[in-house]
Parts: C-alpha cells; sequence; structure tokens
C-alpha cells in the first residue's frame, strides 16, 4: 500500500492524496535527475509526500502546492545525499558509480504522444533530463546534434571559454590537458537569448587564472537580419542531407534573402571540409587517448601534422570571418531517427534516399570543432512528417553573441520553433 493509499483512508487525507497525487510522476523524475537512481527516488517521493503530510499545516493551501512539494522533494534529495554512505571522491569513473541506474523506457512510453507526433514522441522519450535549461558538453556533437533533433537551441561555445571543472567524473580532478580545446561546455535551452543569459553567468577564467584574468562576452556584429552577411553550404558529396532536411534549408536561406542580408555560398577559402572532417576524427582519438593513457595512439609525427592542420584551418576560418559574419550550414544530414542497438560499426540510419552509417554523423559539427568556433544549433522548421530541423550558425572565435544573435533574428524569419510538445 502506497502512502496516498494510506492517507486515503481520512476525508482530509483523501483530499490531500487527491492533489499531491497529480505530481507524483513529476517528482519522481525530478528525484531521479538529483539522484540518477530510480529505486531511490522512488523512495525520496514517498519521503516527500509524508514531510509534506506532516507539514502541512504550514502550507496555506493556495495555488502554489506544486512548487512547495518541489522544495520539500529537494530537501529531501539532498538530505539522502549527505547521509549516504557512498562517497563519489573515492570514484574513478561513471562505471564506478554502483547506483546509476536508466529511467524505465515502459514509463516514457506512458506519458509519450501517439505515434501520428513523430517529433513529441522524439522529445518525450529522449529527454528526460532536458529542462528549462541544461548544460552539457560537446566533443562531437552531444550539445547541437540533440538539440536540433528535438527542436530546441544548443550553443558550443568558443573553445576554452566555460570552465569544464564540473563536467569530468567524481575523483581526483585532472591536471591541465591540452587536448581540452576539443570540448566545450555549453547550454540547450528552449530560446537563444536563454543561451546568451547562460553564457554570461558560466564562462570565464576559473581557479587560478581567475586571479589574473577576467572575461566579457564581445556583443554581436549587428543587431538587424539585414546587416548580416552570411556565408553558407547547405550540401556536401560527403555527407549529402537526405531531402526531408534539404527543403527546411533552402527555404531558410530564401527566407534571409528576403530580409536583405548579404548571402555568400560556398566554403571559406583554405579549407577542404573532407581533409578537415578527417582531422576532426584523428583530433577526437587523440583526446579519448589522453583521457585515458595506456596504449599508443598514433606516431609524434602525424600527431604534429594533425596540429598543423587544425591550426591551418583555425586561421583559415578566422581570415573568413573578416569577409562574413556568421556560416551557416547543417548540424546532421537527417532529422532524429530511430536508435540502432547494434554494434556501433554495424549501426546504420534510414533516410528517404537509403541507409547511412552512423559514423557520418559528425561531419557537419566537424567544421566548427575542428577550430574551436562558437555554433549554435537553431530550429528552423519541421519535416514532412513533422520532426523538426536545425540550422547550425558558427560565428568567429570569440564572438559567440554573434551567433547567437543571428540564431535569436532566425526566430522571426522562420516564425520560431514553435510551442513545445510537451
Amino acid at each position: 500500500m502506497t502512502l496516498l493509499q494510506d492517507l486515503d483512508m481520512t476525508q482530509e487525507g483523501s483530499a490531500f492524496a487527491e492533489r499531491a497525487g497529480r505530481y507524483r510522476r513529476e517528482l519522481h523524475v525530478h528525484c531521479y535527475r538529483m539522484l540518477g537512481s530510480f529505486t531511490d527516488a522512488e523512495d525520496l517521493v514517498q519521503e516527500t509526500l509524508l514531510r509534506a503530510w506532516h507539514h502541512r499545516d504550514g502550507f496555506d493551501g493556495g495555488p502554489d502546492l506544486r512548487a512547495w512539494l518541489y522544495r520539500i522533494a529537494t530537501n529531501a534529495c539532498l538530505d539522502a545525499i549527505r547521509r549516504d554512505a557512498r562517497r563519489a571522491g573515492l570514484l574513478r569513473s561513471f562505471a564506478d558509480v554502483p547506483w546509476l541506474q536508466p529511467y524505465p523506457d515502459r514509463l516514457l512510453d506512458e506519458i509519450a504522444p501517439a505515434e501520428s507526433e513523430p517529433d513529441a514522441v522524439v522529445v518525450a522519450r529522449q529527454t528526460i533530463e532536458l529542462t528549462f535549461l541544461e548544460y552539457g558538453t560537446d566533443l562531437v556533437g552531444s550539445i547541437r546534434i540533440p538539440a536540433a533533433f528535438c527542436g530546441v537551441y544548443g550553443l558550443r561555445p568558443s573553445a576554452g571559454i566555460v570552465p569544464l571543472a564540473g563536467f569530468s567524473p567524481p575523483g581526483v580532478p585532472p591536471g591541465p590537458d591540452e587536448a581540452a580545446y576539443m570540448t566545450s561546455a555549453g547550454p540547450l535551452a528552449r530560446s537563444a537569448g536563454d543561451l546568451r543569459t547562460a553564457l554570461g553567468v558560466t564562462a570565464g577564467p576559473d581557479g587560478q587564472a581567475a586571479k589574473a584574468c577576467s572575461w566579457t562576452l564581445p556583443p554581436s556584429r549587428h543587431t538587424r537580419a539585414a546587416d548580416f552577411r552570411v556565408g553558407f553550404v547547405l550540401d556536401h558529396p560527403a555527407a549529402p542531407v537526405s531531402a526531408e532536411v534539404a527543403g527546411p534549408l533552402s527555404d531558410l536561406v530564401d527566407a534571409l534573402a528576403r530580409t536583405g542580408a548579404t548571402l555568400v555560398e560556398g566554403w571559406p577559402d583554405g579549407v577542404d571540409p573532407v581533409r578537415e572532417a578527417e582531422s576532426f576524427g584523428f583530433h577526437v582519438g587523440l583526446f579519448l587517448a589522453s583521457q585515458g593513457p595506456g596504449g599508443e595512439f598514433a606516431p609524434f609525427s602525424a600527431i604534429v601534422e594533425q596540429q598543423n592542420r587544425r591550426t591551418a584551418a583555425r586561421a583559415a576560418w578566422n581570415a573568413h570571418f573578416g569577409d562574413v559574419d556568421v556560416f551557416l550550414c547543417p548540424v546532421t544530414f537527417t532529422p532524429a531517427f530511430p536508435h540502432d542497438p547494434r554494434p556501433f560499426e554495424e549501426r546504420m540510419i534510414v533516410t528517404p534516399e537509403g541507409e547511412r552509417p552512423y559514423g557520418d554523423l559528425p561531419f557537419w559539427i566537424s567544421h566548427a570543432s575542428l577550430p574551436g568556433l562558437p555554433a549554435v544549433a537553431a530550429p528552423i522548421g519541421r519535416t514532412p512528417g513533422g520532426l523538426p530541423v536545425g540550422v547550425q550558425v558558427v560565428g568567429p572565435l570569440y564572438e559567440d553573441d554573434t551567433a547567437i544573435t543571428f540564431a535569436e533574428l532566425l526566430a522571426d524569419v522562420t516564425g520560431g520553433p514553435g510551442r513545445p510538445p510537451i
């Protein structure tokens, strides 16, 4: 028998159980986010309702019951974390965290919309941890690709401007890592303006560097769409976009032309997109090798060659942003797709033009990642089946607000992301 059933035995308890019971599922998700354990979240929801019952005289019965219950649940979870015998400081990796549990798919199925709303199904099934603002890390598109799939905004900031402290597994903090240029911590949000706010409060030096250095977000180059010089590439034979993505991207360029913005099609001089995508793959491997030493990754001569490619790419892009203000390209060649559970090298993505390997996904995000440029994934429309489509807005190095502001202006050009399905 649950606590709510116990309370239901009295008239007063029946009224409380009816009101509090409406929030039980979302309280469970809230506790799960804080604890990472499905079973612990069950226990903490029970404790939350018990505490609420014992302290019901302190609640005036107004419309803020939900907020009151969330505050109690948060405090209950914090108390559980403090008194729990597990010690995160002794852990070396996430593999050593025995209490982490996935949220059962069967419970997500209960709240997932009908199959006739595929975009809503994706969001409800795959973004249980996405609130109005979330932070993540983007090594191989882990911010931008989910944002595009879910119809929200995601920012990979300029490399190095947001400290990575707190994004490593629990344990002894890692030492300085020169390979950190490959990953950036950044926000996902429901609006481009929220990206700017989040960046403003999280970017800047930390630790010893904060004693000598300061950071300020440079303002956007322009504030009107018509004033922007926009470079763009919408397709490439190495990673051709599917027809369902190509349509909204083409419509976007047409809409920008109508605003009076200056449009410049083509890759920057000195940028070989295939070669740079390959170099990006090398640097990802180098980054991962630096996180877990124990075997040779590549000869030193190869590392030097790839570092030279990276710096040459950054120089080419920096020069290009003397001629344009932002650069537009796809985030991925496909909208959201069903997960293929087979081993990674066997996984395939079904598109209207045929199957594509999972390994094709990083091509488009690699061109901002390799030189460390800021890039915003911004929603611009939907496929004929209703799935969100995003565009990647790449900005000049350290001028993140130029990319954010342009993504903000795109909402006026395209009509915005629309009302979230959840």
